[in-house]
This record gives C-alpha cells, structure tokens and sequence, in this order.
C-alpha cells in the first residue's frame, strides 16, 4: 500500500513517565514513590512496606502473577482517584514471574530449563507485564517501579572492566528490557566527597575515606559507575528532599490524568 506525505504526524510522547527509581536501603525510594499524586501501592513482597509517615492505598501483599495483572486491570477499568501505579519492589516481582514461568513450563524450578529456556521463559512473562505498563501510561497513569540496587562488573570493550550500580534482578536481560522500556531510570543515592589524611611519615602515603553528608541525589544520566537514563531532556542529578519527588519531575514531565471519565450519553447507550 503506498504511503502519503500528508500522512506524516509530530511523534512526541503526550503521556505521563514509567519511572525506574533504584538504590540502597534506606534512601528514600519508597518515600519518593509516595509524593507522587494519588498513589496506588502494589507489595510483591513480604518485606517491602512503606515507611512511617508515607500513606499510600493497597490490595496488600501480591503472591501470584494473576494477583499482580487483577491489580493492573483495576487500575486501567476500575472507577477510583488513583493516578500513580507503584510497584515496590522489581526484585520481590522477579520471584513472582519466575513462579510463573516455571508453572507454564511445568518446572519446579528455574534451573530445570536447558540453556536458554530460562531466560527465554521469564523474558516471555515480563513482556506481558511491560504491556500491561505501557497501557497504564497511555491511559494517563505515571508508572513508578522501585527496585534494589547491585554492583556488577561490566566486561570492558573500550575500557577497561568497571563496576556499576545497576537493577538488583537475577535475570539481568530482564532487567536491561525494563530499563529500556522506562522514561526515566533514577539512581538514587548520597553524595559522597573523598577526604584525604596522610596516613605516615612518606609524604605520597595518604589514606583515602569517603563521607557522606546526608544530602540525596537522583541521577537521571548514565556514568561509568551506575545506570540511569531520561527522556526529558534532564542532565546531571536532581536534588531530592523527603515530600519533593514528585516536585522536582513535575515541571518536565507530563501530569498523570488518569482515565478521562466516561460522557453520560455514552453510558446511557451503553
């Protein structure tokens, strides 16, 4: 079929983010998720909870893959006032859709799989879940994904092999689809300056110790020692203070608006 000039349109993203926010214990990311607006809180697992002080709505503790897409489902056909879909966290899901995988195969475990069967079965499984995130972007959701942090080594093609902070996922081609398929992958952490203090008599023997001053940073671009990523035009690493999460994205980004409600004609006819 041939194709027409004036079929041409502006591409550009006119929905709100999918969000990756990974880091350490204790920084803040379940709090960051909780600032954004009308929170709809999804546990998949036993010991990921918000702290005190951040309230956020919930079905509870996610044990099954159904379990997980039910909640996917009433957020995209339910009528509710939530506007953020929060999973907390990507490493307790990655157990489900293990769970899930070995059931289609009729495995019981992971390593039952030859070769590639594993990672193909998992990758299978966490397809399905990415659509399920992109159609809750599209129906004007922000989509916020917390997940651990881990330290990998990359082997060097251009360099040398260097350590970097990256998604704590055992599958790690799983982890680099959902990075792919994020807006923005923030890598939450503390800014670190190194002191140094001579450490004896030779003046070249000096100790070096790294201090941290408490202030948190969210990097939204990609350094030798950590993974992250936007596509809105951001450099560098936000500043993040406790209640301003949502604050710091909101000027760049597009609003979550939620499914717009259905005319009353229409309901009538329907």
């Amino acid at each position: 079929m041939a194709i027409s000039f004036d079929q041409l349109r502006r591409v550009e993203d006119p929905f709100p983010p999918i969000v990756i926010i990974y880091g350490g214990e204790g920084m803040g990311k379940t709090s960051f998720a909780g600032d954004w607006p009308n929170p709809f809180y999804v546990q998949t697992g036993a010991n990921e909870r918000p702290p005190v002080g951040v309230d956020m709505l919930s079905f509870g503790l996610t044990e099954t893959y159904q379990e997980f897409v039910d909640q996917c489902d009433w957020m995209l056909e339910a009528e509710h006032d939530r506007l953020t879909f929060v999973v907390d966290t990507l490493d307790s899901l990655e157990q489900i859709v293990i769970d899930e995988a070995c059931a289609r195969r009729g495995w019981k475990d992971i390593s039952d799989g030859k070769f590639r069967e594993p990672k193909d079965a998992t990758a299978e499984v966490w397809r399905e879940i990415l659509r399920k995130f992109t159609e809750l972007k599209a129906s004007g959701f922000a989509v916020i994904l917390i997940a651990h942090i881990v330290a990998k080594t990359d082997p060097g093609v251009i360099t040398d092999s260097i350590p970097r902070y990256r998604l704590n996922l055992r599958m790690q081609d799983d982890a680099n689809s959902l990075t792919h398929a994020a807006d923005i992958v923030g890598f939450i952490h503390q800014r670190v300056s190194i002191q140094k203090e001579a450490g004896g008599f030779h003046k070249d023997n000096v100790k070096k110790r790294g201090e941290g001053s408490g202030e948190r940073l969210i990097a939204v671009e990609e350094r030798p020692g950590f993974i992250a990523k936007n596509r809105h035009k951001l450099t560098g690493a936000l500043t993040y203070k406790a209640g301003q999460g949502y604050a710091i994205f909101e000027p760049h980004i597009v609003a979550p608006f939620g499914r717009e409600a259905v005319p009353e004609e229409q309901e009538a006819e329907a």
